[in-house]
């Protein structure tokens, strides 16, 4: 991603607070009260000395009330300030997260496989938090204090004493030069952090996801020490980051701390050319906060870092391209005998090697397809070349006799149901999961696709019914009633063809079986078509084809297929060798 400007990044994420824009630069306004009492201070300070020396008569009690008034006045805004300014932030970051969550969502297949799912989740949370989190920090009004105090003292002490202006100047000038050679370093090392802790929640995920296997084949051990030395890696990251925040602040507090007593020593110097100690505490005190908006300015600089990286990878994933669902016709036609039609595709996914190879296949309507093979050959690349996931190399996809680049995204989705290996069902209750294939159904639809898949009995059963909560990934139920959930949902959507990518390989022979027969059945009155790894449970398909290498090498029924002694029969004899292995317990 090319990089980003800090102020083009700051402006860009500004956006991010939407409506609430109006209401944080109000609240910056008010927030901007306490400079006021700021400028106040010098010259309370030169009158309380000049009264004390007897340079100006005065009273040290009124002074002292009037500087009270004043605080006391300006307290009020300023807490309202600070108060709009992290409400709207808070406001932006829902929003953001929102935004980003859209986008993700619209992302087109090839575009999403380019991250790994500890990024999104730390984009989506850490770092969108962190982007409108900016604006809600009191390092934003350094910025401003800076600005306003810098420019304002400056021009007191050339009217004043251009010397002590001068030496201001320069004071201030090293300090930030200083503060600007080393906060790209720390932005640097923290940008090399972030992407080890996105690293992390990865392997939190897939260990997460595996903890059957880890307990199995006894793996905590390995995966403990395998995440050890990633933590290890953040450390020394973060560390590096931290070090040099040490520095810079170590650089720059000291030049703010100093820079009053230098400026007072110049001022009792300037003293003997007539100049009152009052005067002199003056100029002193406007070097100090000539010097202190320096340092704000740096601390600002600094701790921008992290927040810079945070919005340079937010605006990296939104910059990513969008699937256009809607461009073309989303009204098809269920009409004709082709469902779908491939008319010599080809398809590559690098641009180099087809996976597919000039494919040319029909779909009957009402049929009943298995497309089998061994393992990358192609079947699953087809599967998501039918739902348009991706658009083909080359060639043609016709659905219901329309070509596919006149239809639209949303239209050619809406026609297939899809029951995955590892169906996805999400935290909630089973009606909710269910319903995801149509939300306007009604109870009986509902429930009429749940007794064709076979799942009404054991739902009716369970003591809170269709409100019963399946957990995370739908961790409450089986497998085999996960996917009968699954088909449920398929049903309801009321597509013309259903699509089932390897729907049962990952259950037992039991669950299978059940699954199976509802499959049968469903296939009856639909079109089907089916990628199997079993070769048994396809016996009732119309037609079966055979991929290798992203080209059909053979193609026929169950019965005429094994007849022939080809490619099918020898992955079908090979089963059945492993399935009397196994039988055998060998």
């Amino acid at each position: 991603m090319r990089k980003t400007s800090g102020i083009r990044l700051y402006l860009k994420s500004f956006a991010f607070l939407g409506s609430a824009r109006k209401r944080y630069l109000l609240g910056v306004l008010l927030g901007s009260c306490e400079l006021a009492l700021l400028f106040a201070m010098p010259y309370v300070n030169q009158a309380l000395i000049d009264i004390v020396t007897g340079e100006r008569q005065g009273n040290i009690l009124l002074t002292l009330l009037l500087m009270l008034g004043i605080f006391l006045l300006l307290v009020p805004p300023v807490i309202a300030g600070k108060y709009l300014q992290t409400t709207a932030a808070e406001y932006g970051s829902s929003r953001l997260y929102q935004l980003m969550f859209r986008h993700i969502a619209r992302m087109p297949y090839s575009v999403l496989t380019k991250y790994r799912t500890g990024d999104y989740i730390t984009r989506l949370r850490d770092d969108a938090n962190r982007t409108t989190g900016a604006f809600s920090s009191f390092s934003m009004m350094n910025l401003i204090r800076f600005a306003v105090v810098f420019s304002t003292t400056l021009v007191w002490l050339l009217v004043k004493d251009w010397r002590i202006a001068l030496a201001g100047v320069l004071y201030g000038g090293i300090n930030l030069a200083l503060s600007l050679w080393l906060n790209p370093r720390a932005k640097a090392a923290e940008s090399r952090a972030k992407q080890k802790i996105a690293d992390s929640a990865s392997f939190l995920v897939e260990a997460l996801r595996g903890i059957p296997v880890v307990r199995v084949f006894v793996l905590h051990q390995v995966l403990a020490e395998r995440y050890g030395e990633i933590c290890r890696v953040i450390r020394e990251k973060r560390m590096g980051y931290q070090n040099l925040i040490g520095i810079t602040y170590g650089v720059v507090d000291f030049f703010a701390q100093s820079a009053q007593a230098v400026g007072f020593i110049i001022g009792i110097l300037l003293a003997r050319d007539g100049l009152t100690l009052g005067s002199a505490v003056f100029n002193a005190t406007l070097m100090g906060m000539m010097a202190d908006s320096v340092y704000r300015l740096s601390t600002f600089l600094l701790l921008t870092q992290p927040d810079l990286v945070a919005m340079e990878r937010v605006h990296e994933l939104l910059s990513e391209p969008l699937e256009d669902l809607e461009r073309g016709d989303g009204e098809i036609a269920i009409q004709g005998d082709a469902a779908v039609e491939f008319r010599s595709v080809s398809f590559s996914y690098d641009g180099v090697s087809n996976v597919i190879e000039n494919l040319n296949l029909t779909l009957h309507r009402g049929e009943r397809l298995a497309i089998v093979g061994g393992s990358g050959g192609g079947k699953s690349t087809l599967i998501k070349l039918m739902e348009g996931f991706y658009r083909p190399t080359s060639g043609e996809i016709r659905y219901f006799g329309r070509p596919g680049e006149a239809l639209s995204l949303e239209g050619i989705r809406g026609l297939f149901a899809y029951v995955p290996q590892e169906c996805t069902l999400f935290d909630g209750t089973i009606e909710e999961n269910i319903r995801l294939g149509n939300s306007r159904a009604t109870r009986r639809e509902l429930e009429r696709a749940a007794e064709r898949a076979d799942i009404h009995g054991f739902i009716q059963g369970l003591p809170e019914g269709y409100q019963t909560q399946v957990g995370e990934r739908g961790g409450q139920l089986s497998g085999g009633q996960r996917q009968r959930v699954a088909i449920a949902r398929g049903i309801l959507k009321g597509a013309p063809v259903l699509l089932l990518d390897e729907a049962t390989a990952s259950l037992d022979s039991a669950a299978e079986r059940e699954v199976q027969s509802c499959l049968d059945r469903i296939s009856q009155e639909m079109t089907t078509v089916t990628v199997a790894h079993r070769l048994s449970t396809i016996q009732n398909a119309h037609r079966i084809l055979v991929m290798e290498e992203g080209r059909v090498v053979e193609e026929g029924t169950f019965s005429q297929l094994l007849d022939r002694g080809g490619r099918f029969w020898e992955l079908y004899e090979s089963q059945q060798r492993e399935e009397r292995a196994g039988a055998m317990g060998l």
